[in-house]
């Protein structure tokens, strides 16, 4: 289809069989993944040098032994989706996936609250009220609180959309939403409220 040429082609099978000696991927994964990703090069969302910074990157979180190939495949689909809304371009779409990888590794999130967690700030993100560097430091500052276990994850979530309700409905806009969430951690903190 002219998205390959046979040089990066025969990169491209090099690093995926690569996975699969690893023992990273199976046969079958191969294939999924492969197709999945061609795909994205197809459709244009993906250049093939940013198909290969995105693979070797969900490919080191796999091999860290933090995402298992269902939930990676997951991730990626969730992410793709984003870029191809154009929510997010693939420059976002690295820094994005590297905040929520961090925030795995630290133990602060599994999985499922990764995608729940994603999936809430991208919500966001499409009601045009936050962009993607707001975006970027309300989850920063977000996760903050998370690790320093002054929230939990239901607490996050319940803390998070109080706030964008009210963000939405007009009553703050996106510096005072961060000052009152500022505001009211600081009170958190200090064990003023629970």
């Amino acid at each position: 289809a002219g998205v390959f040429d046979l040089i990066h082609f025969t990169v491209l099978f090099s690093e995926l069989r690569a996975a699969l000696r690893a023992g990273v991927l199976d046969l079958i994964h191969f294939v999924v993944v492969f197709s999945e990703l061609r795909a994205a090069l197809r459709a244009g969302v993906l250049d093939l040098t940013h198909f290969v910074v995105v693979f070797s990157e969900l490919r080191a979180v796999l091999r860290a032994g933090v995402l298992d190939l269902i939930h990676f495949t997951v991730i990626f689909s969730e992410l793709r989706a984003a870029l191809r809304a154009g929510v997010l371009d693939l420059i976002h779409f690295v820094v994005v996936f590297s905040e929520l990888r961090a925030v795995f590794r630290a133990g602060v999130l599994d999985l499922i609250h990764s995608v729940v967690v994603f999936s809430e700030l991208r919500a966001v993100l499409r009601a045009g009220v936050l962009d993607l560097i707001h975006f970027v430091v309300v989850f920063s500052e977000l996760r903050a609180v998370l690790r320093a276990g002054v929230l939990d994850l239901i607490h996050f979530v319940v803390v998070f959309s109080e706030l964008r309700a009210v963000l939405r409905a007009g009553v703050l806009d996106l510096i005072h939403f961060v000052v009152v969430f500022s505001e009211l951690r600081a009170a958190l903190r200090a064990g003023v409220l629970k």
